[in-house]
Formats: structure tokens, C-alpha cells, sequence
């Protein structure tokens, strides 16, 4: 992608690709610490291949947390695009924990891309769900969705995870607010 090629094929991508690189709103780099110390929200989008159980192997999205927390200088909103289970932004949390002091916030952040039309599914989202308990990183990705939910079919449904057992296992999600 550094070399200004699109690996794969999505009808629409590759033009949203060069224009944003030509405007100098999309660029690429495999510089990690670079990339952190640039970004205020990083998106985790990574494979969640089936275990030999059968469970989601968290192993990539946990690698990428540690490498990134001990990367942090500042504030970040850490978003995870992953296909999940309930708790892996708990477990996101206690790595970031683990490895830094700074202040972070864990985000889920669902997908709901179809193969084929994918850019005009994000680019005109019929829903964006995002999960967090923080008012900071929520007021940062209702920024960062604001230009593509502006019609009034379009909305943000915030989620938070109410907890109220000894082992925080998520009993109830409810939404915080609709932004149309």
C-alpha cells in the first residue's frame, strides 16, 4: 500500500484510495511507534481465527495491544473492529494496563460491511454502533462518524456494559445515545 497499490479488489476502494493519498488524508507507514505517536484513535482490525476450541483466538489482537501500550506517550482511544467476544475490550484494558500508566480508552466498534459493497456501506452507514463507558472517547468518535451519519436515517447507538457481578460478566447493554 506504501507503493500506492490496493491489494484488494472493492468496487469504489481504489479511488477513494489514490484521492485521499493525493490529498494527503491517507498514508501508510510500517513504522508502529510512528503511527501511535500520530494517531489520537487507533483502530485494531485484526483476524480472529477459530481456535482448536473453537473460541476466538485473541492472540493477534492482544499482541497488538502489548506492542502498542508500550508505545503511548498520550491519551488514546483505542478502537477494536474485530469480530469479538463479549469481554475482549476488558481484556484489551488489562494489557494496556500492564504495559503503561498513560490513559486509554477501549472502544468496540463493530463493522457491518457486506463483501462487494463494502465503501458504500461504510461511506453510508445505515447504523454505527460503538460500546464504551468513557464520555471522552465517545465525544471523540461521534467527531470522527459525524460526516457519514448526517441524514436522519443514519444514527450512532451507544452502548455501555452495565456490570454487577463479583465476576463483571456483562448482564444488560443499553443505549446511552441517538445522534440523527
Amino acid at each position: 500500500m506504501i507503493a500506492g497499490e490496493v491489494p484488494i479488489y472493492e468496487p469504489g476502494l481504489d479511488v477513494l484510495f489514490h484521492r485521499n493519498i493525493a490529498q494527503g488524508r491517507l498514508s501508510f507507514t510500517t513504522d508502529l511507534a510512528k503511527a501511535v505517536k500520530q494517531a489520537q484513535i487507533i483502530f485494531m482490525a485484526l483476524p480472529t481465527p477459530p481456535g482448536g476450541d473453537g473460541a476466538a483466538d485473541l492472540s493477534y489482537i492482544l499482541g497488538a495491544a502489548k506492542d502498542i501500550a508500550k508505545l503511548v506517550t498520550e491519551y488514546k482511544v483505542i478502537v477494536n473492529k474485530s469480530t469479538v467476544p463479549v469481554g475482549t475490550a476488558d481484556k484489551v484494558q488489562s494489557v494496556f494496563a500492564a504495559y503503561t500508566k498513560v490513559e486509554i480508552d477501549v472502544v468496540s466498534n463493530p463493522e457491518f460491511l457486506r463483501e462487494g459493497v463494502a465503501v458504500e456501506d461504510f461511506m453510508k452507514p445505515d447504523r454505527v454502533v460503538i460500546g464504551t463507558t468513557s464520555e471522552k472517547a465517545q465525544k471523540l468518535m461521534a467527531e470522527l462518524y459525524a460526516p457519514y451519519v448526517r441524514q436522519a436515517i443514519r444514527y450512532i447507538l451507544w452502548m455501555s456494559v452495565l456490570l454487577n457481578s463479583p465476576n463483571m460478566q456483562p448482564t444488560l447493554f443499553w443505549p446511552l445515545r441517538l445522534l440523527l
